[in-house]
């Protein structure tokens, strides 16, 4: 599932983004014994929840899919589809109803921080010109990422990485960029 809220899922299904970080569980963690003395990310790799050539759905709600499932689906799965959760709420949907699929291409792990300006724009941040209308030869270069109003949420002079935390900051809470987590970097590809 990617965040609605910011259009992260209308990005991974336009090919915008395509990578993905998830915080890595202190369970894990332990259980491989990472920290800063002691690499075992290959260990942390191995046992990702998703690996490498994984397909997965991407979670839509029913109703943005509609035409998908009326095209492909029996009659006695269309008219249960209304009945469900699912109408409106991606997370009660089933994978195999789901038109958009990724497959996981890459996997590692690091440090939130270590993200590089290449991987913001692969998360979905998006570099914008907002004086080029008025002088073409204007090359100051911003940084944004859109809510589901289609309004940016945050545009910054300063480095992409600044923005990509405040996207972290809405999606995971104020803390997480600052605690710097160990995450999982998934790179994935859209699938048809």
């Amino acid at each position: 599932m990617f965040n609605d809220r910011f259009r992260l899922t209308q990005a991974v299904i336009s090919g915008i983004k395509t990578q993905t970080r998830r915080i890595i569980s202190e369970k894990l963690l332990n259980k491989y014994g990472h920290n800063k003395y002691n690499d075992k990310s290959y260990e942390l790799v191995a046992n990702a929840p998703y690996k490498v050539g994984d397909v997965l759905a991407v979670a839509q709600n029913y109703y943005e899919v509609w035409d998908f499932i009326k095209a492909t689906q029996d009659a006695l799965t269309k008219a249960t589809i209304h009945l469900t959760n699912g109408w409106g709420n991606k997370m009660f949907v089933k994978s195999a109803l789901m038109p958009n699929l990724i497959e996981i291409t890459k996997v590692r792990v690091e440090r939130l921080q270590d993200i590089s300006d290449s991987d913001c724009l692969a998360e979905g941040i998006e570099e914008y010109y907002p004086y080029i209308e008025r002088n073409p030869d204007d090359k100051l270069k911003t940084y944004r990422f859109w809510d589901n109003k289609f309004k940016y949420k945050y545009h910054s002079l300063s480095p992409i990485k600044n923005c990509f935390a405040h996207l972290i900051y809405y999606i995971c809470g104020k803390e997480t960029w600052e605690r710097n987590p160990w995450v999982y970097a998934y790179t994935f590809k859209l699938v048809k």
